[in-house]
């Protein structure tokens, strides 16, 4: 039977619409935890990627001594040899990674304000490992 593409694509973007808003439901449950716990001091919520955090020993790392919700530290590194827009994120002054250079000029904006940035979400299925991270930016 001849299939019907244009079906086919209503079918893949309603799925990618719901896997969207799926990822966002945790990014609405930390923030309302952030508020709780923060006094409501906190009024955006962005999740970022972190890029980088296959190799060995920053994977054994992330899954030896990182859990959800621990603070995080993101260093401008302007000496880094693959750019010099580059941000780094440190677990307890441990490099994990870097933040996408396809985010970086928002992760920038938003930590020039008063933020708190956290792991958000640790996924390893025994292979491949995903880290995300949230920056909480302080009302102005």
């Amino acid at each position: 039977p001849k299939r019907n593409l244009t079906n086919d694509y209503y079918t893949q973007a309603s799925r990618q619409i719901d896997a969207d808003m799926e990822e966002t439901k945790p990014t609405r449950a930390l923030s309302e935890e952030l508020k709780e716990g923060d006094g409501n001091r906190f009024e955006t919520f962005i999740q970022f990627e972190v890029k980088g955090v296959h190799t060995r020993v920053r994977k054994s790392y992330i899954l030896e001594n990182c859990d959800e919700y621990d603070d995080l530290e993101l260093k401008p590194e302007k000496n880094n040899p693959y750019s010099g827009q580059a941000i780094a994120v440190h677990h307890n002054e441990e490099r994990i990674g870097y933040i996408a250079e396809k985010d970086l000029d928002e992760a920038k904006e938003l930590i020039s304000k008063a933020h708190r940035t956290l792991i958000h979400k640790i996924e390893y299925d025994g292979t491949y490992l995903s880290v995300y991270l949230v920056i909480a930016v302080e009302e102005e």
